[in-house]
């Protein structure tokens, strides 16, 4: 009989993850080795592997197969550094997790989704170093879909607004789109805050690296995170202006649901359909000529109880209560483009060997303006 097709890769791969080495291997490592294989192989059993290792390292978890990808759920107890970072997030109510099959379909470092208040964590944050960039990120989303349902806190409700495309092919289409993998189909406002602190750890650790290839890589990753506030921004004002024209016309269809973790708090999704609309965004947004198989648009916003109602009752002020938040956006966007550009141009610039002084005096004046608008916002509720 022949061997199975990848079976020589997964061998060979497997050997490197049980085999000792010359030195110790981090669990991270091993995990890493693991997601190979699975490119190699597609063998959903590595995960019972995954999960033996962790537990050798004091981490309990829960194999857990009702979603699109099965996962290990990372269970809140325990004294290791995860499992304590996996309590503090179920107090939240969000559920930790390792999925080798996510991560290697999906080709992402790490993920949240707030309709299941789930982050998926990279296998780097079990290592020594402790939880990656990417894993803080996306407990920077977790933290604010959870601060955003409070009372007191608009200033995080009003960064709950997400952008969609509907039906489209996975092209780089929406305006703050750069590749065909980075936020061409769905982008959140939160992303500015979730890239403002990576953008502020990596800066730090650009201050003490010294080995060139990494100081050369966290500048690069720095000037991404600075172009990125600059296309948020420019993807969400773009875009918004379809809405507006929809809005001006009465032409919206409304969609509330209710928030996954809040009674309090509804997702209300705003559904631009028509041709005449789409057709204009498509020539003058996207730039395009070619028709594309697409639906049409969907923005989300966060709103409380009482001004869900009012919406979904299709009302007059309905009009005026979108226009409303939308003018809001607007007027922070504004505030934070400033500040934004110059923090794009002081990566731009920087050479190795000159201060970083430039590069953290647009970081905190991003952070000032940011955080102005924090205590306007919270005021309001």
């Amino acid at each position: 009989m022949s061997a199975l097709p990848g079976a020589a890769v997964a061998q060979s791969s497997c050997a490197r993850v049980f085999t000792p080495s010359s030195r110790p291997q981090d669990v991270a490592e091993k995990l890493k080795a693991l997601e190979d294989i699975y490119r190699a192989t597609k063998n959903p059993d590595l995960l019972t592997n995954a999960q033996g290792l962790l537990a050798k390292e004091g981490i309990e978890t829960l194999l857990d197969d009702s979603r699109e990808f099965p996962g290990l759920i990372i269970l809140p107890q325990g004294d290791s550094r995860i499992s304590k970072i996996a309590r503090g997030l179920d107090r939240r109510g969000v559920e930790l997790r390792y999925s080798i099959a996510a991560l290697v379909e999906k080709s992402v470092h790490a993920s949240y989704s707030p309709w299941h208040r789930t982050i998926t964590m990279d296998a780097a944050s079990f290592g020594a170093k402790g939880p990656s960039p990417s894993l803080l990120h996306e407990i920077r989303h977790a933290v604010d879909a959870d601060w955003a349902v409070q009372t007191e806190n608009g200033f995080e409700r009003l960064f709950q607004a997400k952008i969609t495309t509907r039906e489209m092919e996975r092209e780089a289409t929406l305006p703050g789109a750069v590749s065909k993998n980075s936020y061409t189909t769905y982008f959140s406002l939160d992303e500015i805050l979730a890239h403002r602190q990576s953008a502020g750890i990596a800066l730090r650790r650009l201050k003490r690296e010294i080995d060139a290839e990494k100081h050369a890589n966290l500048l690069r990753y720095l000037q991404q995170h600075a172009l990125r506030f600059i296309h948020f921004s420019e993807s969400w004002k773009a875009t918004s202006r379809v809405f507006e024209g929809e809005l001006s016309r009465r032409n919206l269809a409304v969609e509330p649901v209710r928030h996954a973790s809040s009674k309090k708090y509804f997702w209300v999704s705003l559904i631009v359909d028509e041709p005449a609309s789409l057709n204009w965004f498509q020539k003058n947004i996207l730039r395009q000529t070619e028709g594309n198989p697409w639906q049409g648009l969907r923005m989300t916003l966060l709103f409380n109880e009482r001004d869900t109602a009012v919406l979904h009752r299709g009302e007059k002020d309905a009009q005026k209560i979108f226009l409303k938040r939308l003018e809001k956006i607007d007027v922070l966007l504004g505030a934070l483009e400033a500040p934004a550009r110059e923090f794009y141009e002081a990566t731009m610039t920087f050479k190795p060997g000159q201060s970083t002084e430039r590069m953290e005096n647009a970081l905190r004046d991003l952070h000032r303006a940011l955080a102005e608008h924090r205590r306007d916002l919270d005021r309001m509720g």
